[in-house]
């Protein structure tokens, strides 16, 4: 019923010309949202939920059925290998083995993003605070509000992973298979602080508002994710590689493609409307020049 009635929204917001996105990007950003011609990353990204409807974005999107597509793209095994390995996978939180809560861990719901619970080894009260959460997003349509199309049919499930002691978060850009920005992300400190890299590691001047920015040390390991990265990339306008550092290794994270729902603000429309000078749309009858 609730997927059906994501559906729904979708289509009547789209049969009205959108005015539900277009409300919601503009308490966003600063600016409209122009769908007719979108020339920012925030328009491209909307652009891209809103008309792009490539089957293969949803089992990327899945945290479970994601593995098996890096899987063919990389190599058999190359996810037990190189990703946080899965103490479990489930559809009910009541059906998860007693003996994964003897150490730290992290229950992620398999079709939603930020769908998220720590629980410490041992810890009843956090377990059943994760119990009652866990329920109730099993229930959920993520997505259905900021009309992320590819996440309304994905399977409810989630999967336990143990708690990995993260450094910080590494996002790569590609477009059109090719490495444009990295972004170092650092959710340490009270303020979650992103920066900007060329592949080079040049800092960019580019901000977001709400978020603190920090210098960052070139990772270690660049080399080695930007080979791994560039595979998954490939037959990709757009996507976003991320990974999970640790200091003394990585693991691949997620594969994005609706960077922050085209709804995290950068700090001015310059900067929205420079990140995008490598997103070509020809596909969707678009194409920006240079």
């Amino acid at each position: 019923m609730a997927r059906k009635a994501a559906w729904r929204r979708y289509h009547r917001d789209a049969d009205r010309g959108y005015p539900l996105a277009r409300r919601l990007f503009r308490t966003r950003h600063t600016y409209d949202l122009n769908l007719q011609c979108p020339r920012t990353h925030s328009e491209r990204t909307n652009a891209r939920k809103l008309f792009d409807h490539n089957p293969i974005f949803s089992e990327m999107t899945d945290k479970y059925r994601a593995r098996a597509y890096i899987d063919r793209i990389l190599g058999a095994g190359t996810s037990d290998r190189l990703m946080v390995p899965i103490l479990a996978y489930t559809t009910s939180f009541d059906d998860l083995p007693a003996d994964i809560w003897q150490k730290d861990v992290i229950v992620k719901c398999t079709h939603g993003s930020g769908m998220n619970c720590v629980v410490p080894a041992g810890d009843l009260r956090a377990r059943k605070q994760a119990r009652r959460k866990i329920n109730r997003w099993l229930t959920k349509i993520h997505g259905a509000r900021k009309s992320e199309w590819c996440y309304f049919d994905l399977t409810p499930g989630l999967i336990v992973e143990p708690l990995i002691p993260a450094i910080r978060d590494l996002k790569l850009f590609f477009y059109d298979g090719e490495l444009r920005f990295i972004m170092p992300e650092n959710n340490l400190g009270k303020i979650p602080a992103i920066s900007i890299y060329t592949p080079n590691w040049q800092r960019l001047p580019y901000e977001f508002r709400n978020f603190d920015t920090a210098e960052c040390a070139r990772p270690d390991h660049l080399d080695a994710i930007i080979e791994i990265a560039d595979h998954l990339a490939a037959r990709f306008d757009m996507i976003r590689v991320d990974f999970l550092l640790t200091h003394d290794r990585f693991y691949i994270g997620e594969l994005t493609m609706y960077d922050g729902s085209g709804l995290v603000a950068f700090s001015n429309y310059d900067d929205d409307l420079a990140f995008a000078r490598f997103w070509r749309q020809p596909h969707l009858g678009f194409d920006q020049k240079d």
